[in-house]
């Protein structure tokens, strides 16, 4: 845009109701986006479906009292967009630092880093609005000047799936695993292999299948690299999405060229496990220094690792029967019943 005849920036406002179920976090994301993307304003996208995501789940896990739910609220004004999260609590959050071992309030973390600014009103009668707000700006406007103040620690959210296309380039054993629980999480995925047979049977198990990475790169705002061979080349990186993630299953050495990235990229490190590299117009995220991410510390997708942990709990009360022949042994179809109704009874009532 000209700023010598820049056009006036939209405004307006616009807000919905959500019962306190998990499914509302992803409907709340995409009302969100929607709208700022009816009014022209879908520049800070990304950051704001995150947001939306992190502050809605805390209202979820938190703060919505039985049988109540939580509000969103989105408005442009005055080259701003705000957007508010109403719930029943007054409860304030509070940020928990690196190092904490409190995994509650971790998820404003990214709120602090993805946001122009933050914060907590009351609400009458009762509860009280958690709020961010971010500089209005177009799809085209995002393009030219990447923000550079979105700096989100992974680590610190446990989960970077949310409004997120993933591309899974590589359709082995370990990518069409990948590819599989992406899509059970609800992340919609496309995968890339250069084997036609691979392709072929990506396609027979529902996946859409990218023609060539260039335009599969172009789309993608998560980018799974399983070929064990090399993924993407030094020519490759230029194609990605602005603010897209890479992550390999493997190591650095085997998926990327990073040696033959262009020299106008400047590398920063952004958090513990997270590095930005930018040039004008372009940036993206490398996850874990390029190596493999399977085992991240927090690298789970919100509370459904909870039913992990209970399967391993479980598991463990097995052994320590002592009754087990030498072999390989699963968790009871009775326990597993068992653990999903509990889970279902705290996370979905």
């Amino acid at each position: 845009m000209d700023p010598m005849h820049s056009e006036p920036v939209p405004s307006g406002a616009a807000q919905r109701f959500f019962d306190a179920v998990p499914a509302s976090i992803a409907i709340a994301r995409d009302f969100a986006t929607t709208t700022l993307a009816a009014w022209g304003l879908s520049g800070r996208a990304d950051d704001v479906r995150l947001c939306v995501s992190e502050l809605a789940s805390n209202a979820l896990t938190h703060a919505a009292a039985p049988g109540r739910g939580f509000l969103v609220k989105v408005a442009a004004a005055g080259g701003w967009v705000r957007i508010e999260v109403h719930d029943s609590s007054r409860t304030v959050p509070r940020i928990r630092r690196s190092g904490s071992t409190d995994i509650s309030g971790r998820g404003l973390l990214i709120v602090d880093e993805l946001s122009d600014g933050w914060g907590v009103e009351d609400r009458e009668p009762i509860g009280k609005v958690v709020w961010s707000r971010f500089r209005a700006e177009s799809a085209s406007e995002s393009g030219a000047g990447a923000s550079t103040d979105a700096r989100p620690d992974m680590r610190g959210r446990g989960d970077i799936l949310h409004g997120r296309p993933a591309l899974v380039i590589g359709f082995g054993k370990l990518g069409s695993s990948i590819a599989r629980l992406l899509h059970a999480k609800g992340v919609h995925v496309t995968v890339f292999d250069i084997d036609p047979v691979r392709r072929t049977q990506a396609l027979s198990q529902g996946f859409t299948v990218a023609r060539d990475r260039e335009s599969a790169l172009n789309g993608a705002g998560l980018v799974l690299c399983a070929t064990g061979a090399i993924s993407l080349r030094g020519e490759d990186f230029p194609h990605l999405r602005n603010g897209a993630y890479v992550a390999t299953v493997t190591s650095s050495e085997d998926e990327l060229e990073l040696l033959g990235l262009p020299d106008v990229y400047t590398r920063a490190t952004v958090s513990e496990h997270v590095t930005r590299y930018r040039t004008t117009g372009h940036y993206f995220y490398l996850a874990n220094g390029g190596n493999a991410v399977n085992f991240l510390h927090g690298a789970s997708v919100g509370p459904f690792i909870f039913l992990v942990q209970a399967e391993i709990l479980a598991a463990i009360r097995m052994l320590t029967r002592g009754d087990l022949e030498s072999g390989m042994h699963e968790v009871s179809a009775t326990d597993r019943a068992a653990i999903a109704a509990i889970w279902l009874n705290y996370f979905n009532r």
